[in-house]
């Protein structure tokens, strides 16, 4: 019985007995791509009660082999690169479920797999509509690796896993909705792994990227990742400067928040609106914080920081 045999009879068993009515699975539509370019089992483990398994597609092997790699790597070892990814994973799994209305049960299993993209091109992981995957872009990881760099994987490790609790719960969603809350569950494990100030000091200028264009950041459509990492950085920002208040400590006022807003199944806008109501959250006028509200305060300040970092 092979591997790839037994990886789509995992899957297939776990989607009929995950409960229909909690989110509709697509992964046994998704075989057909990795039936197409096979998979190997690398390692399995349990990670915060979730059985996590990590896959190295035949095509990740092939430019392995090739050693086509965006860094220069003669010694590579595979084991390495396995364990650096289960280390991102171990991280990000262990705070979501430390988080509030989230345990780690609800997500019984999680399915890495080790992809070849090609070049420096598209996201470092990538989960498939309505899936319990997580792509995970060879050259991307391997370059973070090689660079000591693992608070760019650890950003996208908890941000996609964020996206599989998502389509658990929501999976209505608008893209601006699921990559929103996306966002704030990255800002919150930054915060846990580096602490206040890394945060305050780099997510504008090493993970937010530049808006082309601010007045977007008024519209309810989505618009590119820039526009809603300002945002986000924005209202952590301003409660972690007492601009904002709260009727808590900070820190467990964004978790209550964030979870609230992943799990809301209200549209966008009015959504965040009701989330933002229900914990608490003022402004700086002393009323309860609203999207308007955060969409105006970050436009004040996103000239001021692209003048300083030009």
């Amino acid at each position: 019985m092979n591997r790839l045999f037994l990886l789509t009879f995992f899957l297939l068993c776990f989607s009929i007995g995950a409960g229909a009515e909690v989110y509709k699975d697509r992964t046994s539509q998704l075989w057909p791509t990795y039936q197409r370019e096979g998979v190997d089992l690398q390692e399995e483990r349990m990670i915060a009660g979730i059985k996590v398994r990590l896959f190295l597609s035949n095509t990740a092997k092939q430019a392995i082999e090739k050693k086509a790699f965006l860094q220069p790597d003669p010694n590579y070892n595979q084991a390495n690169l396995n364990q650096f990814i289960l280390s991102s994973f171990s991280s990000s799994l262990d705070y979501f479920g430390q988080l509030h209305l989230v345990q780690a049960h609800d997500v019984p299993e999680l399915n890495l797999v080790i992809v070849d993209r090609g070049g420096d091109r598209g996201s470092i992981s990538e989960v498939p509509v309505h899936s319990r995957i997580i792509e995970l872009h060879l050259v991307r990881w391997h370059k973070s690796m090689l660079k000591n760099q693992p608070h760019y994987v650890n950003l996208s490790s908890i941000h996609e896993f964020a996206h599989v609790v998502n389509y658990m719960y929501s999976p209505g969603e608008t893209k601006y909705h699921r990559e929103l809350g996306s966002v704030f569950v990255e800002g919150l494990n930054l915060v846990k792994l580096y602490g206040v100030d890394y945060y305050l000091n780099n997510y504008r200028r090493l993970f937010a990227g530049t808006i082309t264009n601010p007045e977007l950041i008024q519209s309810d459509a989505y618009n590119g990742m820039p526009i809603l990492r300002h945002l986000a950085y924005r209202l952590f920002a301003n409660l972690l400067n007492n601009v904002y208040k709260s009727t808590g400590d900070v820190l467990p006022t964004l978790e209550d928040f964030t979870m609230n807003y992943l799990l809301n199944t209200k549209d966008d806008v009015i959504g965040f609106d009701d989330s933002l109501k229900t914990i608490k959250i003022i402004d700086s006028e002393g009323r309860t914080l609203t999207m308007a509200k955060l969409r105006s305060d970050t436009l004040s300040g996103l000239n001021m920081f692209f003048s300083r970092h030009r």
